[in-house]
């Protein structure tokens, strides 16, 4: 299987001109982050949120998950309706509670149910699709 690693957004948290926060997607299916520019970068690179399967949270800087909400709302009401495309989080320990507390600070309520339907995973290491990490 060959890999591929895109750079979506190679800025830092102060948006330099024309570049989105620091933000890559490997194999068109797993990102690294979700930066508040996640959702206009996968627009722009013509992928939807709902092909989207795995998101792997590097550390809990609003330059790295502000995004989220705004994914998992998209998922919701346009690009996966029926709730049928599964979403796995991956990141250190105590990063499911922190993600929800973001969600329902964004969009109270609203997202309880899409969050209900993503996998947390809360590790500091392992393999996935062939790719491993720590």
């Amino acid at each position: 299987m060959t890999h591929a690693i895109r750079m979506l957004g190679t800025g830092n948290a102060f948006l330099p001109h024309q570049r989105h926060h620091s933000f890559l997607i490997f194999d068109r299916k797993h990102i690294i982050d979700a930066p508040p520019t996640a959702l206009l970068s996968l627009r722009r690179a013509g992928i939807s949120p709902a092909e989207i399967e795995t998101i792997f949270i590097t550390h809990l800087h609003g330059d790295h998950v502000f995004g989220l909400p705004f994914l998992l709302l998209e998922k919701k009401y346009i690009s996966d309706r029926e709730g049928n495309a599964h979403l796995t989080i991956v990141g250190s320990s105590g990063v499911k509670a922190r993600l929800k507390t973001l969600c329902n600070l964004a969009f109270p309520g609203s997202l309880d149910d899409a969050l209900d339907n993503v996998t947390f995973i809360e590790t500091d290491s392992g393999t996935i699709d062939g790719w491993n990490w720590e």
